[in-house]
């Protein structure tokens, strides 16, 4: 008995580790359901709100997937943005650092007046001006992305882009990017190859403490930023391959980063070595 107990709690406790190591990879995950705003892995200090100088978002019942395909989650709600709608978050987006994923599913409607032509999704600072952020956004329906340091007048530097109209209105779209180091790729809709790919010099990134949804208005030029549909937006902190990304389906992916994979699956066999030795 005391030998099974050990089995069990060395198998448990390979099995807890294994999943806390990974599903440290996902820093947060906003699935919209119920319309919440809420982070699903449950850390409540990556939260949403409401920016108090704009609108107040929307949800729809609008969405791009009945079931998630990674992880067999039903879909149920996505967010609906107008262009003065802004959602904050206080902490640093994943792309401050070395490594990082963005993935979202964005069905856009790009079709009343921008300032400068590009239409902001993320734009990564709760300050005002235009400083120390990310920009990831859509220009001729393709999506771009750029960012200025923390620099005062910090010269903005292009990151990458994808062709004119792969992300067009009224159409769902899943969306990867991936930062690894200074390498960057974009995926759409289930590719197993990026659609675009580039290096950006080792230059200073930004590093604000904080980052919004459709938060353009913030830096002053609110018709600078995105109208339409937003969902399933999840953050890592490691540079995930294809078969790892939400739109992939069970079958052809590798566990997901922060699921309860392998504790189930230790849980499993401890249960068998238990059995296994008290016959």
């Amino acid at each position: 008995m005391i030998k099974g107990t050990a089995r069990f709690g060395m198998v448990l406790a390979v099995g807890f580790l294994s999943w806390n190591a990974a599903s440290a990879d996902t820093i947060a995950y906003y699935r919209f359901d119920g319309g919440s705003l809420a982070d699903s892995t449950g850390v409540s200090a990556h939260n949403g709100t409401v920016w108090a100088g704009g609108g107040t978002p929307g949800y729809s019942s609008n969405v791009p997937v009945n079931t998630v395909p990674l992880t067999g989650a039903a879909d149920t709600t996505s967010l609906s943005l107008a262009t003065n709608d802004t959602v904050e978050f206080n902490y640093a987006f994943p792309f401050d650092g070395t490594n990082g994923t963005l993935e979202f599913w964005i069905d856009p409607d790009t079709s009343s007046y921008s300032t400068y032509g590009d239409r902001d999704i993320f734009w990564t600072t709760t300050s005002g001006g235009d400083s120390n952020r990310f920009n990831i956004c859509l220009v001729n329906h393709g999506l771009c992305m750029d960012y200025r340091d923390s620099t005062y007048f910090a010269n903005q530097h292009g990151v990458i882009s994808t062709p004119a109209g792969s992300i067009p209105d009224g159409v769902w779209t899943f969306v990867a990017i991936v930062k690894s180091g200074d390498n960057w790729s974009v995926y759409l809709n289930g590719s197993s190859s990026p659609v675009s790919t580039s290096t950006t010099p080792g230059e200073n990134y930004p590093t604000s403490i904080g980052w919004t949804i459709d938060g353009r208005q913030i830096a002053g030029n609110g018709s600078g930023s995105i109208a339409g549909l937003l969902d399933e937006v999840r953050l890592s902190d490691v540079a995930l391959n294809p078969s790892q990304f939400l739109d992939v389906s069970p079958a052809a992916a590798v566990p997901e980063p922060g699921s309860f994979a392998l504790l189930g699956t230790g849980l499993v066999f401890a249960s068998f070595l238990l059995r296994k030795t008290r016959g």
